[in-house]
């Protein structure tokens, strides 16, 4: 069974990716942006692949200017639980 943290700050398991497509309207400071493919995208740090705007604390540096599919995302919702799944396997060491 996973558990679900009472709030997201700090947790960041939603947070890694190698790479995220940003969407027409998202204002993401352009040190965190890449392209993939043609697309505007986050690239995810190594080793661990966790966002670049995830701070030392695992909060997210850009909250009030996250990407749309980070807004739309849930705590404890299908996408959370995953993420958390994946966290357990391969925690990160530090943000």
């Amino acid at each position: 069974m996973i558990e679900v943290p009472e709030s997201c700050q700090g947790c960041g398991a939603c947070c890694r990716f190698d790479w995220m497509q940003l969407e027409p309207g998202d204002v993401v400071p352009a040190r965190f942006m890449g392209e993939h493919e043609g697309q505007a995208v986050m690239v995810g740090l190594m080793p661990e692949w966790r966002c670049p705007a995830l701070d030392a604390s695992r909060n997210c540096a850009i909250y009030d200017q996250r990407p749309a599919c980070c807004s739309r995302f849930v705590r404890g919702g299908e996408g959370c639980l995953r993420a958390l799944r994946l966290a357990q396997s391969f925690p990160m060491e530090s943000a």
